[in-house]
């Protein structure tokens, strides 16, 4: 299933089609899922490669003790995590851009949410770690 998110651009900003890469860290810790499409920010989504870039051993414990006590987590560690998590996440759009042989001046967006550590609907609580704009300097893409 595709969910299309009408986004407004800038009129200067105007074109007929957009190349977003999509990102995405389950609950399940596994990795990263980059996905590539095009649109053109409205109703046309073209769907494109993907891949799944697994976390190291070690980023997976790490983020695996904080998900579960997310509330005793001090800030630096949850400022610590939030660089890992964004580090990981550079690392495996660098990876798929390589692996596709893709420029990162082509991406126009990168859809970024970080990482889920505690989520609380009944509270209306979801607590998510990562910094989209450590992201788009480590890539070059704003």
């Amino acid at each position: 299933m595709v969910k299309v998110v009408q986004v407004q651009l800038d009129s200067d900003m105007a074109k007929p089609d957009y190349t977003a890469l999509g990102l995405m860290s389950g609950t399940s810790m596994d990795g990263i899922d980059v996905a590539l499409l095009t649109t053109d920010g409205h109703r046309r989504v073209k769907p494109g490669a993907w891949m799944t870039v697994p976390y190291r051993d070690e980023l997976r414990s790490r983020l695996a003790r904080l998900v579960a006590a997310p509330d005793t987590a001090d800030p630096h560690t949850l400022i610590e995590m939030s660089a890992a998590i964004t580090d990981a996440h550079a690392e495996a759009v660098q990876g798929f851009l390589a692996r596709h042989f893709l420029d990162a001046r082509r991406i126009d967006l990168v859809g970024f949410h970080g990482h889920t550590i505690s989520h609380r609907p009944d509270l209306g609580i979801t607590r998510q770690i990562g910094d989209g704009a450590r992201l788009a300097a480590a890539l070059g893409i704003d």
